[in-house]
């Protein structure tokens, strides 16, 4: 299933917005590895490195091109790394106990490396892809040590439809929350975005071009925050 038609009475917009609070672990920027010196100021000249999980593994993906058209409007300071998630088998906790797994070893370090996390994801059946869920499983394990607790994560998504990907945001919300993550309490969904992005990551809209801005600027400022902005809904 490439990211299907949803069809809804919405209007094909870009949906900026306010997700419903989610619980969090109350982690802001001061504890997420933005102070470099230890001594409790985050160092504005610090790049932030963002974990960047892409859900489509269609090579023409519009959710690909979200992804590049996110990179452009990315604050100079902020490097969004993609991180491979297809090739993770799925979930298993035989492969957990034997760590017999080179490919999530190689996810858990990259997510547990990075500052924060970019989820973009498109919409199948109202939900999350498999490939999505599959890595928020795996970097939820252990749990005692989950690669992605206490991280950050902005999520933002695509879809050819008029849904704005809604679902599977809230969806990835709650799952994030549940697994010790702290879902941003912004997030952004493109409806229509066969006409609003190309493959490139260009497009022709003002509007998606400054939403995006804006979001990755404000969320870059909430983890560089000493915890006068928390980062959680």
């Amino acid at each position: 299933m490439n990211e299907p038609l949803l069809t809804t009475s919405t209007p094909p917009i870009t949906v900026l917005g306010t997700a419903p609070g989610a619980a969090g672990t109350g982690r802001t920027a001061a504890t997420v590895g933005i102070d470099a010196a230890g001594d409790g100021i985050p160092d504005p000249r610090r790049l932030l490195r963002v974990a960047a999980l892409i859900g489509s593994v269609r090579r023409g993906s519009l959710n690909r091109a979200l992804f590049r058209a996110a990179l452009g409007a990315a604050p100079d300071d902020v490097v969004l790394e993609p991180v491979a998630i297809e090739r993770l088998p799925f979930y298993d906790g035989d492969l957990e106990a034997a760590d017999a797994s080179p490919d999530v070893r190689a996810f858990r370090a990259a997510i547990a490396a990075a500052d924060a996390v970019l989820v973009v994801t498109p919409e199948y059946n109202r939900s999350l892809p498999a490939v999505v869920k599959n890595a928020i499983d795996w970097a939820s394990r252990p749990r005692s040590s989950a690669a992605i607790a206490g991280k950050p994560v902005l999520l933002i998504g695509a879809t050819p439809g008029m849904g704005a990907v809604r679902h599977a945001l809230d969806h990835a919300a709650a799952v994030l929350a549940f697994a010790g993550a702290v879902p941003f309490e912004r997030r952004l969904g493109v409806a229509d975005a066969a006409r609003l992005l190309d493959p490139d990551g260009d497009t022709p809209d003002p509007g998606l071009r400054e939403d995006l801005a804006d979001l990755l600027a404000s969320f870059a400022a909430g983890l560089r925050s000493e915890g006068r902005a928390e980062v959680a809904a």
